[in-house]
């Protein structure tokens, strides 16, 4: 016996789900259409509308959305949180939705105030930014025995991985106290690790360098330098 799906299908969820952050602060969301239905049958990418939901608030923020890529204006004014989106690809006639995919978390809204401490006591890698600017699969991580954020290293590559805050509100024509501690691991004490700070109103991607102001140490303990934004008037930075 031989048996298959006659008409339409329901889709499968979307994938290749990217959210990030736009310089003026908002979410940024794109994805790739499904193009198999869950019984095998027959969708039409062309014709598919999607419904997005915002979390945590559970708000639809767009519907009958026809393109693969949406920009959320996220209320600039109220206080920061991790903000994560839903995505149902719905048939044309509405009658038949996927499976919703949600992002990853972004955090998003009103920048921090100075001073800004972080004890890592939680993990905090929804509200931090992590760059695996190499590609390795070796990056920051949270240790919860440790209370700290560690990095994996490769016998192979050097690390090249960013640690971003949240966003912080600086203003120009101020000097700011950055500090933070540091060590090895107890396996790696007679080893010296380069570790780099730098600040700046926008994520790298690939390579930091030219960005923002570095400042480098090769040494355990309490590391501090103080940061004066060079422009007057910079409101939003972020540290890495």
């Amino acid at each position: 016996t031989v048996s298959a799906w006659v008409g339409e299908d329901t889709p499968l969820p979307v994938t290749g789900i990217k959210i990030e952050r736009t310089a003026d602060g908002n979410a940024s969301l794109s994805w790739t259409a499904p193009t198999e239905g869950v019984n095998g049958g027959y969708v039409d990418p062309s014709s598919m509308t999607y419904t997005i939901t915002r979390l945590p608030d559970n708000k639809v923020v767009s519907e009958e959305k026809t393109a693969n890529s949406f920009t959320d204006a996220v209320d600039q004014t109220a206080d920061g949180q991790v903000y994560q989106y839903s995505i149902e690809a719905v048939t044309a006639d509405g009658k038949l939705k996927s499976e919703p995919a949600t992002t990853a978390g972004l955090y998003l809204g009103k920048p921090d105030e100075i001073p800004y401490s972080e004890a890592f006591d939680a993990d905090p890698s929804k509200k931090y930014t992590i760059i695996d600017a190499n590609e390795d699969g070796y990056t920051w991580k949270w240790s919860a025995g440790a209370g700290a954020m560690s990095n994996d290293y490769s016998w192979f590559t050097d690390a090249n991985d960013w640690l971003l805050t949240p966003l912080l509100r600086l203003e120009g024509g101020w000097a700011y106290s950055l500090s933070f501690d540091a060590m090895a691991n107890e396996d790696q004490q007679d080893q010296v690790e380069k570790i780099s700070a730098a600040y700046g109103t926008r994520i790298p991607r690939r390579q930091l360098y030219p960005y923002g102001k570095a400042l480098q140490h090769q040494a355990d303990g309490q590391l501090s330098d103080r940061i004066p934004p060079d422009q007057s008037g910079l409101d939003v930075g972020r540290m890495v």
